[in-house]
């Protein structure tokens, strides 16, 4: 059964079409190569920001990249779930949220999360957002 962390649109296929697709279509292979390859640079970077940086820059970092691939403003996630995210406490997360509420760059209330100012929640992320959002819009180009 698939997994959305959002409510939104999703794609099944069975893994027999996958591989036929896969072998008999270059574009399709190129095009799949290019996003793992984007997948693993993600999940080496986050790694490294996991460790490194603070859970307010990290918290900042997740909600911009989930709202980029949402398709509404208003992200219904609980706090448990974005702990589970981050690798982090619920409290953690919570009190990362309060912080980012009070400075006026979310609104957060139970199960959900609108993003008030965007650019102050950039300015407040790490640099690792900024590497992902560009490595995902050269991504784009190809």
């Amino acid at each position: 059964m698939p997994w959305c962390m959002l409510k939104g649109l999703r794609c099944v296929w069975r893994q027999r079409q996958q591989r036929r697709c896969f072998s008999s279509t270059p574009p399709f292979r190129a095009a799949l190569l290019r996003y793992m390859r984007a997948m693993i640079s993600q999940i080496s970077l986050l790694a490294v920001c996991n460790s490194l940086h603070p859970i307010e820059q990290r918290l900042c970092r997740w909600l911009l990249l989930t709202d980029e691939r949402a398709s509404t403003d208003d992200l219904r996630i609980t706090h448990d779930f974005i702990a589970q995210m981050l690798s982090v406490r619920r409290e953690s997360v919570t009190t990362a949220l309060r912080h980012l509420s009070q400075a006026g760059l979310i609104y957060n209330r139970r199960c959900s999360i609108h993003i008030v100012d965007r650019s102050g929640l950039e300015a407040a992320s790490c640099e690792c957002y900024s590497l992902t959002r560009d490595a995902y819009a050269n991504l784009r180009e190809l």
